[in-house]
């Protein structure tokens, strides 16, 4: 299933910085947009946007916005209200 970038009505957070899988959550319980924290060995814009695009293709953010993702060199741990981190 190929993600419709276009079609996406809600915004999403990218940040490389991984405290943000782990603070968000209890700072901010009540949010309306998926974050995502890619934290990769050797980050560059390349790596990042590819993983980025793995993301979008693989979870369909709008079901869950509250979630956050974790996303690893070969993981990708999810946490939100609905599943535990790393389900």
């Amino acid at each position: 299933m190929q993600a419709n970038y276009h079609s996406l009505k809600k915004c999403l957070y990218q940040t490389t910085d991984k405290d943000f899988f782990h603070t968000v959550p209890f700072l901010y319980p009540e949010r309306s947009a998926a974050v995502v924290a890619i934290t990769l060995k050797e980050a560059n814009r390349k790596k990042i946007l590819g993983r980025l695009k793995e993301i979008l293709n693989a979870f369909d953010l709008e079901i869950d916005p509250s979630a956050i993702y974790l996303v690893k060199d070969n993981r990708i741990l999810k946490r939100s209200k609905r599943t535990r981190a790393g389900e």
